[in-house]
Formats: C-alpha cells, structure tokens, sequence
C-alpha cells in the first residue's frame, strides 16, 4: 500500500503520511510501538 493510498484511506494528505512514518522509524523500519 502506497503512502497515497493510506493517505486516502484516513483523509490525510500523503506528505503527513511520510512525516509520520519518518519520524517513527528506526534502522529496522517503521517501529508502531514508538509511534
């Protein structure tokens, strides 16, 4: 699923999609228990 698409899905824009998975990842990816 593309930042675009989950942008849609939660009537976001996809740049707040990006910032949020930017700011809670990790050197291992996207860590959901730090967001």
């Amino acid at each position: 699923m593309s930042q675009r698409q989950i942008g849609r899905e939660l009537a976001l824009h996809s740049a707040t999609i990006s910032r949020v998975l930017r700011r809670n990842a990790t050197s291992g990816g996207y860590d959901i228990q730090q967001a």
